[in-house]
């Protein structure tokens, strides 16, 4: 005997085939797990690449502050720059005034300091009786009680500052009048100097 089952079964349920690929032989499972792992992988890549740039941000922002205070340091720069070439405009200005100051220095012939001189360094025994200055050049006579007086007068004006050893000559000595208090004659003498500086 035939048994036939008239109890209806299940039919199992087909997926649709959608242009041309058929649903039903696609494992969803393994998408699934794939989906999974996509998100999962995402959140943890997001992570390490947020790590990395707040690493890189935080470079970035320490080459910005380093590039404004160089910036800045520049600008100070530039001020002092203009201080520079304000100092060298001032220097060559003084640099003038001083080069006008030594030409007035160099025409300036004051003879004080040197008359000042031949008054300290006259012998006790030798006078003058008259002392002339023509240019730079410098005329004494007078009068000695000894010819050593007069050649020691000489070496005085020798050694000084104002007329060296071979500008002073004497012009002329000789032998002067009988003095009536002491019964010694008196020696004259007429000495020439270049002045070679007043000061």
């Amino acid at each position: 005997m035939i048994e036939v089952n008239l109890i209806g079964t299940k039919k199992q349920f087909k997926l649709p085939v959608i242009m041309g690929v058929d649903l039903g032989l696609i494992n969803f499972k393994w998408i699934i797990i794939v989906l999974i792992f996509d998100m999962l992988r995402g959140t943890i890549y997001e992570n390490g690449w947020k790590k990395d740039n707040i690493v890189h941000q935080s470079k970035i922002d320490t080459a910005k502050q380093e590039l404004e205070k160089t910036i800045e340091e520049g600008k100070k720069l530039e001020g002092v720059k203009q201080d520079v070439e304000l100092l060298e405009k001032q220097e060559l200005k003084l640099n003038e005034k001083l080069g006008v100051v030594k030409k007035i220095i160099k025409i300036k012939k004051n003879p004080m300091n040197m008359l000042l001189f031949i008054a300290k360094n006259l012998p006790e025994d030798v006078w003058v009786d008259n002392i002339e200055l023509t240019n730079d050049q410098l005329t004494v006579t007078g009068q000695a009680m000894s010819y050593k007086s007069i050649g020691k007068f000489i070496d005085n004006l020798k050694e000084s500052i104002f007329f060296g050893a071979n500008n002073v000559k004497l012009e002329d000595s000789g032998t002067g009048m009988q003095s009536e208090n002491t019964n010694k004659r008196s020696e004259f003498f007429k000495i020439k100097a270049t002045i070679t500086r007043y000061e």
